[in-house]
């Protein structure tokens, strides 16, 4: 009978970063980012939501990497512990992208500006060239965008100037960027592209 004792075995290797590693988890995170993203920010095109979510993974992998020695086994899979972080992850960074001023110059532009009349007419004018669509647009909705975008009058000074109510005004200029989106070639159906 061998009383010696067993020897002492090696610390577990780190779950962390292998799990990281991992093809399939990363295909989940982004998954779950983009369901999170989805519902968060409904109104940006697809493209910039799965380009968020993607932020999002990789800066869930960082916090992971960087708060590895949190991990507690006993607690869970590192799966279901990076999971965690990247729905806290993902709610931070959609409401950082609420707060931040729109980037113009994607597909979803046309729809923005239909309803955010607050945007600066003068970078909405560099960024969506909308002179090179105005000879496309019957004449009153280009008149429209010329009073709002190349004269810079808010949507009161508009009302005024045509003799409507603002909100009038407002619909008229909603459907007039709306006219120029589908004159730049941006649909809808374009933003899950």
């Amino acid at each position: 009978m061998n009383t010696a004792a067993a020897p002492p075995t090696a610390p577990p290797d780190d779950p962390v970063p292998p799990a990281l590693a991992d093809p399939a988890l990363q295909s989940d995170l982004l998954a779950h980012a983009l369901a999170i993203l989805d519902c968060r920010l409904a109104d940006k095109p697809w493209a910039a939501r799965r380009e968020e979510a993607q932020e999002v993974v990789q800066s869930a992998c960082e916090v992971a990497v960087r708060r590895k020695a949190d991990y507690d086994a006993t607690a869970g899979t590192v799966a279901a512990w990076v999971h965690g972080i990247l729905t806290r992850t993902a709610i931070s960074h959609a409401r950082a992208a609420r707060n931040r001023a729109p980037q113009l110059g994607d597909g979803g532009d046309w729809d923005r500006l239909a309803t955010d009349f607050g945007a600066p007419t003068e970078v909405t004018d560099a960024a969506l060239d909308l002179p090179a669509y105005l000879d496309k647009l019957p004449p009153t909705e280009r008149a429209l965008l010329e009073m709002r975008y190349l004269e810079s009058l808010d949507i009161e000074q508009i009302a005024k100037r045509l003799g409507i109510s603002p909100g009038a005004a407002r619909v008229r200029l909603c459907r007039a960027l709306k006219a120029a989106g589908v004159a730049a070639g941006v649909t809808a159906t374009e933003d899950r592209t």
